[in-house]
C-alpha cells in the first residue's frame, strides 16, 4: 500500500467516523442557518458601497426613472 497524503488520512478518518461526520454537519447547518436573518443587514449599507461612485449614481437614476421595477430588479447586458 502507498502512502496516504493529509486529504487521505482525512477521508479515511471521515468513512469510519460517519456519525461524528454527519453530526458536526447538521450542528453547522443548523448554526449558520439561525444567522442567516442576519446576514442582509449586517451585508448591507455602510462599507459596501462608495458615495459618489458611478454605481450609486446609476442605482439612483434607476429607481428615479423606472419607477416600482427598482434597481434590483432590472438587469443591463
Amino acid at each position: 500500500m502507498s502512502e496516504v497524503g493529509p486529504i487521505g488520512r482525512l477521508g479515511r478518518w471521515a468513512a469510519t467516523h460517519v456519525r461524528v461526520v454527519v453530526v458536526v454537519w447538521l450542528v453547522l447547518a443548523i448554526g449558520l442557518g439561525a444567522l442567516a436573518p442576519r446576514v442582509e443587514h449586517a451585508l448591507s449599507g455602510a462599507g459596501w458601497e462608495v458615495s459618489g461612485s458611478e454605481s450609486v449614481r446609476a442605482r439612483e437614476q434607476i429607481d428615479r426613472d423606472f419607477a416600482g421595477g427598482g434597481s434590483y430588479a432590472l438587469q443591463a447586458v
